[in-house]
């Protein structure tokens, strides 16, 4: 357990890392220039413009962050662990949650790289890193590590890259933004759940249908 929750550790810490470095290689540029293959990808996405893409995108981003996003559906998540009782889950979830926020808010102070477009949105700075596509992966890689079940890693792997899509359609992102926001998301998660990753763990065996199946026989034997 303690090698598995050093490498959860390692992992998170070379995401963060990869994270800043990508930030720090962007600021190098003069102006903070896009890089050639963020140009390149959002002249590739404006040749294929759509209605229906459009709306989803709109969809995205609207669920994806803000309100939504950012302070709903984390609080329904913390409740259902909640009531689950599964009280170290659901602080671990709020904590991390609020540590990978305030994170991305941090980095978007420190890098202040312009946006690609504003028209949509009106944000006009803090374009690195992507704060949906952090909470995109934040939010998949929590529940994954929290609850262990292969559809949300599978669910995880289909939203993450769509969101960051949506984030570069509606050009509130350049591509490089999203990678940032990708890596910082999954990071930070990784990162405490290789500090506090045991803990976790053993409240979830202990709640999990197979070990409460061994203790109502237990109890019945000693009953009996």
């Amino acid at each position: 357990m303690r090698a598995l929750s050093r490498g959860y550790l390692y992992a998170g810490m070379f995401a963060v890392l990869g994270c800043v470095v990508l930030g720090a290689l962007i600021s190098r540029a003069r102006d903070k220039a896009p890089l050639a293959t963020d140009v390149s990808w959002l002249m590739f996405l404006r040749q294929h413009q759509s209605p229906p893409a459009s709306t989803a995108s709109q969809f995205l981003a609207d669920v994806g962050g803000g309100i939504i996003g950012g302070v709903i559906v984390p609080l329904i998540i913390v409740a259902l662990f909640g009531v689950f009782r599964r009280p170290w889950a659901a602080g671990f979830f709020a904590v991390v949650t609020l540590v990978s926020d305030e994170s991305v808010v941090l980095l978007k102070l420190f890098f202040d790289r312009p946006r690609p477009g504003v028209d949509s949105l009106g944000a006009i700075v803090g374009s690195f890193p992507s704060g949906h596509a952090a909470n995109a992966a934040t939010l998949f890689v929590l529940l994954g590590l929290l609850i262990r079940r292969r559809w949300l890693y599978a669910a995880g792997a289909i939203y993450l890259p769509l969101m960051m899509l949506s984030r570069t359609y509606l050009e509130v992102h350049w591509l490089s933004d999203t990678i940032g926001g990708a890596l910082i998301g999954l990071g930070i998660p990784l990162v405490f759940f290789g500090l506090v990753g045991p803990y976790l763990e053993r409240e979830r065996r202990a709640d999990s249908p197979d070990v409460k199946r061994l203790s109502t026989r237990e109890k019945r034997g000693f009953s009996g």
